[in-house]
């Protein structure tokens, strides 16, 4: 909605430094027209003087997020985690414009196969950043996303103490009831894959997958231990003991 910057003649009002800009991306000569590192450098100069001719009102926190997409955006996956975990102190530090639009950067991170598991490290700072309504819909699709793919072996990390208070803390005890909880409950009832095959595997590959699995339900089972020590009695007796009967 751009109402609020057309004059009733229905002509936009662009400030003279936007005009120019635009100016000076149309030239004729494509030699003539600026980059977008000369636009950046124009508008925050440090040892030159500020250009009226393609220099742009920016606010101040546009070098550092420039700075932050242009290494990210270059460099290999496991390198973009690191730097996300580098930087997201001070890109939570920005205001809601800025931090929205670096945002994309850290919420890929939670589907990327090389870093999804990694990407759960930054979700306490995001989700507290974002705000329980934000985070659900930033966040939380991308959350139950690394239970399905993934079974039986489902990522360690997921039935940590410390993420599962994560989740019920930023995300709200409704929405981790009604959308994560399931997940839990879902790893309880992991079956060791041999019962369902019809030919039978050779000892050594069915006591790994075995073990995996087993592996996998002792650790959904620590983990409905402190769901259930989160959530209190009430709660637990009616989200998960009839839940729990039915497994």
């Amino acid at each position: 909605d751009v109402s609020y910057d057309i004059a009733p003649t229905g002509k936009i009002n662009v400030p003279p430094a936007v005009t120019g800009v635009i100016s000076a991306l149309t030239a004729e000569q494509w030699q003539d027209r600026p980059t977008a590192k000369a636009i950046l450098c124009a508008s925050f100069p440090v040892m030159t003087v500020r250009s009226n001719r393609c220099s742009f009102p920016f606010p101040d926190t546009v070098p550092e997020m420039y700075d932050y997409l242009a290494a990210f955006h270059q460099a290999e996956w496991s390198r973009r985690l690191y730097l996300a975990d580098k930087w997201i102190d001070r890109i939570c530090d920005l205001e809601d414009e800025a931090f929205l639009l670096l945002l994309p950067s850290f919420s890929q991170l939670f589907t990327h196969v090389e870093t999804r598991i990694g990407s759960l490290s930054l979700f306490p700072k995001l989700a507290q950043r974002l705000g329980p309504e934000r985070a659900r819909r930033h966040l939380l699709k991308r959350i139950i996303s690394m239970f399905e793919p993934l079974r039986p072996n489902i990522p360690k990390v997921l039935f940590g103490n410390k993420i599962i208070y994560e989740f019920v803390k930023r995300l709200g005890i409704s929405i981790f009831l009604q959308q994560l909880l399931p997940c839990y409950l879902e790893a309880l009832a992991i079956h060791d894959p041999v019962c369902n095959n019809k030919r039978q595997p050779s000892p050594a590959a069915s006591s790994d997958t075995a073990e995996k699995s087993t592996f996998t339900s002792d650790l959904a089972g620590d983990a409905m231990t402190h769901i259930c020590t989160l959530l209190g009695p009430i709660l637990t007796s009616k989200h998960i003991v009839r839940q729990l009967v039915k497994i």
